[in-house]
């Protein structure tokens, strides 16, 4: 039992780096079944990630990801202001700009998340507060349709 704890924790903490890689780099293509080269013809084309997720019966590494940031962002907007992961939600990231597109704030991927499963509203902190309510965003990201 925990020999599969650890493999699956382990893949799915390398299914988050890769998932954070540009789409040229070979992880990337490992994770979406596009390898370089060809393959024997008489070899069909195999997606990894979905035999792991089938064979071990777990849910996808997206919705997982997705679903435990909006976990982890209830936690943090229930949180007193002064609190250093309070700050790094919602606080602006600072230094250089890059040239192609202003940088990411994690505020901005919760809003999107809660966006994917139908959240129209504003305040996702407000909302945090009541955790019935969170719950069943928290657990319809869970259940998304990820491409």
């Amino acid at each position: 039992p925990d020999i599969i704890r650890t493999v699956k924790s382990r893949r799915l903490r390398w299914a988050g780096h890769v998932a954070r890689m540009e789409n040229e780099k070979s992880a990337w293509k490992l994770l979406v079944g596009k390898p370089d080269g060809k393959r024997p013809l008489d070899r069909p084309r195999m997606r990894w990630e979905n035999n792991i997720s089938y064979d071990l019966r777990e849910p996808d590494i997206m919705r997982t990801v997705k679903s435990r940031r909006l976990r982890w962002a209830g936690h943090v907007a229930r949180m007193e202001n002064e609190k250093s992961a309070w700050k790094l939600l919602v606080g602006k990231p600072e230094g250089k700009r890059p040239l192609d597109r202003p940088r990411m704030r994690w505020e901005n991927n919760i809003n999107y998340d809660l966006r994917e499963v139908d959240y129209t509203g504003n305040d996702w902190k407000a909302l945090a507060h009541d955790r019935d309510v969170w719950r069943t965003y928290v657990r319809a990201a869970m259940n998304l349709r990820v491409r």
